[in-house]
Parts: C-alpha cells; structure tokens; sequence
C-alpha cells in the first residue's frame, strides 16, 4: 500500500505542477471535500499565493462553505466564498439555458454556474477535483454496492418483490426496522416506494448499477414513445467481465459515461459560459493507468471509499478537517421546487406546453407533481428533468 500510495502521490503531484502553468490568473475551487483539498494542498507546494473559491447557501443542510473555509484557513489560501440567497439562486435557475445550450439536468449544475461567476471575478483559469470519484472510489454507490448485492442476489427477484410488496403494505415501519438494522441504512416512509420501484427491476448487477443512476426507469411510463438506447449495451458488457469487482465495474461504467457526459459536460458549460478555463489533474493519461490498475481494495474497504487518497491527504492535514460523510456538490431543488419556485414549475410542465411536444405522457407529470407537492415522495430529480428539458 505505502508504495501505490507514493506512485499516486507523486504522479499527481506532477499532474498539479502541469496544469499550474498558466500566463492568466489561476485558482482552484475548493469544496472541502476529498479531491479539490488534496488538489489545493498539492498546489501550495508550488504556489503559495493559491487562490480558492467557494459558495454556500442559507439552508445549511447544502451549505460546505464552513467544511472550505476552515481547510482554506489550514492550508493558508487566498480564500473566496459567497452565501447565496435563495432569491438569488432562483433568479439564476431561469437562466441555465443559455449556458447549456441542450436539455442538460444534473442539478448541481446550478452551483457549478455560480461558483464559476464567483471565480471568474478573480482569475481566468481553475483547478478542479474531477475524476477523483470515478478513479479511487468516492461514490456512495460503489459502497452500497458491496453492501447490498450480496443480500439482494441471494433472493429470486419475484419471491424478493412479493416479500418487499407484504411488507409495505402491511407493515412498512418493519419495513423500515429491517433496512436501518440490517444496513444501517437511515431512510424514511417517503424513500420506501421509491426503493420498491428501484428493487422491482434490479436482477443483475447491470440492473442494480441503473437503479443507482437512473431517477426514471421504464415502468414509470414517462415517455410516449419507444427511444432505443444503444448506450445500454455498451455499459452492460462491462459488468460482463468476470475479472474485476463489482465495485470496479461500477467505476469503469461511470469513467465512460457519468464523468464524460454529465459531470466534464456540466464543468466545461459552466465555466465557459464565464470565459474560463478549468482543468482536471486527476485526468492524466498516467495517473488514469495507474488508478486503474491499483487493488480495489487500496480504494474501498470496510465501507470506507478513497481509501488511498485521503491517507495521502492525511500528510498534508489533520483527518478531523476532511473526515465527515460526503455531500453532493447541491442545491435545495426540492424544497425550492415545492415552495419559491412551484408556481414556475407547474407553469413550465402545463398540459399544453408538454403536448405542444408531445413526447411525455402528462398523466404521468402530474402524478408525479402532486406526491412531491403534497410530501408523499421526494421527485426532485425527475421534476428538474423535466424542467430542464421543457425549459430548452
């Protein structure tokens, strides 16, 4: 381990000094989570004038400016950060199409914008943590994986959905008691149906990968027509190799399509969209090959993720600055979508603007609409979906 451990911190090291050239003001964004820490801890080693930027919002509960500040003030940065209002924010919402140019819905989209406004303001060229995810293992999925597989493939699916249907509609607080004590999974009456229909599909390790990276499947009916999805067969063969972890499969899909086409998509519009340049250490060509060919093990573990990186990161600060459960870089969409913005929303997913396209089925939206409205379910992705797309 020691000795992966120095190859990846060394070829990092030397992907930071690369990027770091630059004739135009550089900075980096700064989180406060694993990747853009140890991004900005490597910058200081060459640039001692590194300047960091970060936003935060009035509910705490999506607020990681506190996390930033403080790292910020550890490593000594020229630290940037803006509390944006929930004023602020919606006023913002209503203009994400100019700067994404296509139906574009990874909600986090939306603090990339304002951070990138926030950066722009002070430099022309950032740092970012992209791809540390996806190489070393930092999504929660890679850990649920492992977590729940095993239980789930012990079960034929149809006797597994009698089980599951019994218990939500007799008993869904044992329900409840069952997955937190198994688990140790916290979820509430409004995750359940969600986590029925997610289970009600899942027969493979392919069909357990788009549970976790799909809000819409094809029971929901939201379309009205038939779309062949070529990409589908492209991802199902790499859970077809038998060589590599489950864990590692998940990985591999994500590198070829979350990282290319949501998350560098959602980075390269943003900051563009601010005339500036961003650019990722973690994606170079060698420190790729060597992430991919390092033990799953050295990345995840006893339901630990990043397992190597934050033992580098551990050198640079102390582990009660970085050691906290990770956060989706978010927004509150649904609470938003429910009060502030629900008049837009509804107005944006009418009847008649969905049938001037004809493309969703309405009864479905409006069902939909309705169980977030009223707190049954939480549907905060598939409405933002929709409304990115009909905003378009």
């Amino acid at each position: 381990f020691i000795d992966a451990k120095n190859l990846v911190h060394n070829q990092l090291r030397k992907s930071v000094q690369q990027q770091l050239i630059s004739d135009a003001p550089l900075g980096a964004f700064l989180s406060g989570g694993i990747d853009s820490s140890l991004i900005v801890s490597l910058m200081k080693e060459f640039d001692q004038k590194t300047k960091t930027f970060t936003i935060g919002f009035e509910n705490k509960n999506y607020d990681e400016s506190l996390y930033s500040k403080n790292i910020a003030n550890y490593l000594d940065t020229d630290h940037k950060n803006y509390i944006f209002s929930n004023n602020e924010i919606i006023n913002f919402i209503k203009n994400i199409p100019k700067a994404y140019s296509e139906p574009f819905a990874d909600s986090s989209q939306l603090p990339t914008l304002l951070v990138s406004k926030i950066a722009r303001e002070n430099v022309k060229v950032v740092l970012t943590g992209d791809g540390g995810d996806e190489l070393f293992g930092g999504y929660n999925r890679y850990i649920y994986a492992s977590k729940f597989w095993k239980y789930l493939k012990l079960l034929n699916p149809n006797l597994r959905n009698k089980l599951i249907h019994i218990l939500l509609n007799y008993s869904p607080n044992l329900f409840i008691i069952i997955l937190n004590k198994l688990f140790n999974f916290k979820i509430n009456k409004n995750s359940l149906y969600k986590i029925k229909n997610k289970l009600k599909n899942i027969d493979s390790e392919f069909s357990y990968y788009e549970s976790l990276t799909k809000e819409w499947s094809e029971n929901d009916n939201i379309i009205n027509h038939s779309i062949n999805e070529n990409v589908n067969s492209e991802i199902s063969n790499i859970f077809n190799n038998s060589n590599i972890s489950f864990e590692e499969k998940m990985m591999v899909a994500d590198f070829n399509t979350y990282l290319t086409d949501d998350i560098l998509c959602k980075v390269d519009r943003a900051t563009m969209h601010y005339s500036l340049e961003s650019r990722a250490p973690f994606l170079n060509k060698n420190l790729i090959n060597l992430a991919f060919n390092l033990p799953s093990n050295f990345k995840i573990k006893n339901g630990n993720s990043k397992i190597i990186l934050k033992s580098i990161l551990n050198d640079y600060m102390p582990k009660h600055l970085i050691d906290r459960p990770k956060m989706g870089f978010g927004i509150p969409i649904g609470d938003l979508l429910k009060k502030e913005l629900k008049f837009w929303t509804t107005d944006i997913l009418s009847n008649k603007n969905c049938n001037d396209h004809g493309l969703f089925n309405y009864d479905v939206i409006s069902k939909t609409l309705n169980n977030h409205f009223s707190g049954q379910e939480n549907n905060q992705f598939k409405i933002w979906s929709l409304v990115q797309f009909n905003l378009w």
